[in-house]
């Protein structure tokens, strides 16, 4: 706060520094937004300028009492709530951070009017004592802050994880008996294990006998996922079900046959999903049995319409 705004200021004999803050909320929220604090970072995220003066218009309330007035629980709890609110609205972190250090300038600017108004002679010691309060209560906002964003922002990233891994592991019904699994983006380590994982359960669960592997979508990481991936299909013959590859891609066969693997007596591969249901000859015969089923119903209605 300039110099030229000191006069501006409203201070009542008697009052508190609490008082102080709420009778001149309108100047200092004024000097805040000069310092860019209200429209600087919104347009980042979806924060909007009315809920940054909000927090800090809150915040200024709770720490701006007279020493030792500040109640810890209100600093947590405010640090807490905004902190999950942020990593909610995917409000940058070291955004937050920055307008931390614009609240405590602010806040030390408004101390200074306060003890300018007020008359209120202390000592160096006295200076020092006040420093340190402030500042300790302003660093366990930021801690407690930070500490509930990154929480938040993991519990969040987590639930992600768990959403994507449920959806990248699409297993297609064709009958009964056979499905069809696609596999699309990049395999690493991590995913391929969850794709094992997942294709046992639903394999095992269904009682699925032939499973149709497309890999046209995926990406290979290294050698390691395509011993994984020969792994998953070892396991679904041991659970009693035939998997048929389709789209293995010239990148990925190279580096089989480079690494020295024997697939061809390991791999029941075909070029596409459509080649793979094709040499499925029990589907075949099932088609014309239902074939043959609709046209003997169809005669024997025509039959008995006559």
């Amino acid at each position: 706060m300039n110099n030229n705004s000191t006069m501006d200021f409203i201070y009542i004999k008697g009052n508190n520094l609490n008082q102080f803050i709420e009778q001149n909320l309108s100047l200092i929220i004024k000097e805040w937004g000069h310092t860019g604090g209200k429209n600087k970072f919104f347009q980042s995220s979806k924060a909007t300028p009315s809920s940054l003066q909000e927090s800090f218009e809150s915040l200024l309330l709770i720490i701006g009492k007279d020493m030792p007035g500040i109640e810890e629980h209100e600093l947590i709890q405010w640090a807490q709530e905004i902190g999950r609110k942020r990593a909610k609205t995917d409000f940058p972190i070291h955004y937050s951070l920055e307008l931390f250090t614009e609240f405590r300038h602010i806040f030390w600017q408004t101390l200074k009017h306060y003890l300018y108004h007020s008359k209120n002679d202390i000592s160096a010691d006295e200076v020092f004592e006040w420093e340190r309060y402030y500042n300790n209560a302003i660093d366990m906002v930021i801690f407690h802050f930070a500490s509930d964003y990154v929480a938040q922002k993991n519990e969040l990233i987590k639930y992600q994880r768990i959403t994507v891994d449920e959806l990248s592991v699409p297993m297609i019904p064709i009958t009964d008996e056979a499905s069809v699994l696609t596999i699309i983006g990049t395999l690493d380590h991590a995913r391929s294990s969850k794709i094992m994982d997942q294709t046992f359960h639903h394999v095992n669960q269904l009682k699925i006998k032939h499973l149709i592997m497309d890999l046209t979508a995926a990406n290979f990481i290294d050698r390691m996922v395509v011993h994984e991936l020969l792994k998953l299909i070892q396991g679904l013959k041991l659970l009693g079900c035939d998997t048929i590859v389709t789209g293995i891609k010239p990148d990925v066969a190279k580096l089989m046959v480079q690494q020295g693997m024997d697939i061809t007596e390991r791999i029941n591969s075909k070029s596409t999903i459509k080649q793979a249901i094709e040499s499925l000859h029990f589907l075949q015969t099932e088609e014309k049995k239902e074939g043959t089923r609709n046209r003997f119903h169809t005669g024997r209605k025509i039959r008995n319409k006559g």
